[in-house]
């Protein structure tokens, strides 16, 4: 680049700050007109009136004034350093930015002006930035959150100085002696994410000045003393990078700020009872269904209280603590597809940022799974195809969807592999499936269920899809204004439309792809499109996006495509992964986490049912609970139990009650022949003393449609063998005749 084009940039950029300012100065002519102000709208809305005339001028002249100003600076900051004068370029929009968000003269001025002293006091100052430097985005984040923790300010804030006071550090490194590149000084830094997690007291995670003096004092340290390049940089891919995302999503997320895990009533059922009924010493399949997998439903919660404390708190601590590790298994799944540790590290954040990131226990297998074979594919190992396999049926014992997206994806690539390595690959792959099925068809059969495994699986699992089934498509509310191409594309970085964008494009680029080979740098992004094209069957159902977080791993691996091409379309492709990743408001939600310090009014503890402890109740579900008890207290025995026709199978758990079908939704049982069953069993059974019911037609968890109209049999007969007994807000119970 020229002289001439590097003043004409850097001009702009001044040209930027002064509209910056500009904007601020609304608040400054937004004063009370004066009394003998001349009637006119201004006066009746009691604003002076010459101030919209002095606010234009000044986005008028300031724009052309400072460029003009700054002249010297422009001159200075054109002959330095790359660093420098880029520096001030991207600081430009910043600041523009952070005006728009909370504008004031000062928020304009201050921190683009440190900017622009430390850059052209240094501007001779070579920095040697090499792809190392991606480690002070996590320094970054610890700089963050400290400086919220310590001055209680605004997020959006404490972001910009944390970036200053990162990039001060990261010039003043650079003084210190070292034959190795600058950026690996700050190798220890990110680390301090681990002392401001939900692993430590309140008082410890948010005081802030710890983590900030590592991030200030170790650079320093680490810049004189260490000289092993290779063992930095593999402690940055290994060890920094996923502990710094595991730490930073523990550190940012609601359960940290509140204390307390919040329970999702619905949903947690689906675990809650299994567990309680495989507490009880009944078998899964046989005595309950555990519709999603062994280990979703029920299965991991089991173990969890088998191990201590038989609360709801302990169990989703526990599932939150290992559903956090999907961070260190998508850091995984990216590395192998991008083949860049940096760029791994990035499309975790960006997922974290842009709310795409979706821990879960059902999905973490999954993507631990997807980053083995994507390995296997990427660096010819074979024999990551046999962890690969083995992956697949652990897939399947917790999630059969993701069981049958991941299966798929494994059978693709081995038939992809070149036909050198093609037998061995798949001799690994069967015996790495043999390893997990045999043990658990053999445990099945020991336990005398593996006949119901198969039935309720792949009959009364697979029967009952077609009674979850929603609309062929409904747009989320940006995309519905835009319906029609090219006019969709307006909105198609808005992160939820995103995603309905996203998906075509990689349908239609995986039917490009699919039909050649291509270099093995490139196999597991074709395998990847592979996964998240399948997952749309999962749209069909209950519309779920479940390719959200791979596909932005495939956007990261196009950026470092673009970048190692050097091609005109990389700063694009930059720039919408920065649209995408939402930063304002992922900058607030961190604000917010950090200065709570308890849960909102509607969340609500309940401590005198002992297994519901440890963990936050909405204020509806609480008082469901409650309402329940009293009736349970009074009406049954504690042998005795209860019929739930509302899906509210966490009441079981609760309250030590057995649950006399094999079934947690009616959904289930909506067949002849199931509803039938559930009759029978009632009829069979005498500890069957009551009936929960919907207490209006559509009752607390009806799911799409009431559940009188998915078993009219069932509801007939608590019609005919039950009658109302007691009723409170959302609870009825119908007391056997």
């Amino acid at each position: 680049m020229s002289r001439a084009r590097r003043e004409l940039l850097l001009s702009a950029a001044f040209s930027t700050w002064g509209l910056a300012i500009a904007i601020t100065l609304i608040h400054v002519w937004r004063r009370p007109s004066s009394p003998d102000q001349m009637m006119g709208l201004a006066k009746t809305q009691g604003f002076d009136a010459h101030g919209p005339m002095l606010w234009m001028a000044g986005l008028i002249v300031l724009p052309l004034l400072l460029p003009l100003l700054l002249r010297p600076v422009v001159r200075l900051l054109a002959e330095g350093e790359a660093w420098a004068r880029n520096t001030v370029l991207a600081a430009a929009p910043v600041v523009i930015w952070i005006v728009t968000v909370n504008g004031t003269i000062g928020r304009a001025v201050v921190p683009f002006a440190i900017v622009i002293a430390l850059c052209t006091l240094a501007r001779r100052r070579p920095l040697t930035f090499t792809r190392h430097d991606f480690v002070l985005v996590p320094a970054f984040l610890v700089t963050l959150l400290a400086l919220i923790d310590i001055t209680k300010t605004h997020s959006h804030d404490c972001a910009v100085y944390a970036a200053i006071l990162v990039l001060i550090l990261r010039v003043a490194v650079t003084f210190v002696p070292s034959p190795l590149p600058p950026g690996l000084a700050f190798t220890l830094a990110p680390l301090a994410l681990i002392l401001q997690t939900g692993f430590f007291a309140r008082d410890q995670r948010y005081f802030g000045w710890h983590a900030l003096a590592i991030v200030i004092v170790s650079p320093f340290l680490v810049r004189w003393f260490l000289r092993n390049r290779r063992r930095a940089v593999r402690a940055i891919a290994f060890v920094v990078y996923p502990l710094a995302l595991f730490c930073y999503w523990n550190a940012i997320n609601s359960t940290t700020a509140e204390g307390k895990p919040r329970v999702n009533f619905f949903e947690y059922g689906h675990a809650l009872l299994p567990a309680s009924e495989y507490l009880q010493g009944e078998l899964p399949y046989r005595d309950i269904l555990p519709a999603h997998g062994l280990i979703e439903d029920g299965g991991f919660d089991a173990l969890v209280f088998a191990a201590g404390e038989t609360t709801v708190g302990r169990s989703l601590e526990t599932r939150e603590l290992i559903a956090a590790l999907t961070a260190v298994a998508l850091y995984a799944l990216a590395w192998a597809v991008t083949g860049s540790p940096h760029a791994a590290m990035l499309a975790v954040l960006l997922c974290i940022a842009n709310g795409f990131f979706t821990p879960a226990i059902r999905l973490l297998p999954a993507i631990a799974t997807l980053a083995l074979i994507a390995a296997a594919v990427r660096w010819r190992r074979p024999r990551l195809f046999l962890l690969a396999a083995f992956g697949t049926v652990l897939c399947g014992a917790t999630s059969l969807d993701f069981a049958a997206y991941t299966f798929l994806t494994l059978i693709v690539a081995l038939l992809r592999t070149r036909p050198s390595l093609r037998g061995r690959a798949v001799r690994l792959a069967a015996i790495g499936i043999a390893a997990g099925v045999v043990p658990l068809f053999l445990g099945f059969a020991i336990f005398g269920i593996l006949d119901d495994f198969f039935r309720g699986t792949f009959i009364e699992v697979l029967g009952v899809g077609p009674a979850y089934t929603l609309a062929f498509f409904t747009a989320p509310e940006a995309l519905g204004a835009r319906q029609f191409f090219p006019e969709i594309l307006a909105v198609a970085l808005e992160p939820r439309s995103f995603l309905y964008v996203a998906w075509p494009l990689l349908v239609l680029i995986a039917g490009a792809t699919l039909t050649r080979r291509w270099p093995r740098k490139f196999e597991p992004a074709v395998l990847l499109l592979v996964w998240s094209v399948a997952t749309g069957i999962s749209y069909a159902e209950r519309h779920h996006l479940y390719f959200a977080m791979t596909a932005i791993v495939l956007l990261l691996t196009a950026i470092v495509s673009l970048l190692r091409k050097r091609s005109a379309l990389a700063l694009p492709a930059v720039l919408v992964a920065f649209v995408i990743a939402n930063p304002t408001t992922h900058f607030s939600i961190v604000g917010v986490n950090r200065e709570h310090r308890a849960p909102p009014p509607e969340w609500v503890e309940i401590r005198d049912i002992p297994r519901a402890r440890g963990a936050l109740w909405h204020v509806s579900d609480a008082q469901a609970v409650a309402s329940v008890n009293k009736y349970l207290a009074l009406a049954l025995k504690p042998d005795e139990t209860f019929l739930d026709f509302t899906n509210s199978g966490a009441l079981y758990f609760l309250f030590r009650r057995d649950c006399p079908i094999r079934e947690y939704e009616v959904a289930f049982f909506q067949t002849e022949e199931k509803q039938r069953e559930v009759i029978r069993r009632i009829e069979t059974n005498p500890k069957i003393r009551a009936a929960l019911v919907p207490a209006t037609p559509h009752g607390r968890f009806t799911v799409d449609i009431p559940n009188a109209w998915r078993a009219p049999l069932v509801y007939q007969y608590l019609l005919d063998h039950f009658e109302p007994d007691f009723e409170e807000g959302e609870i009825a119970f119908w007391r056997r005749k």
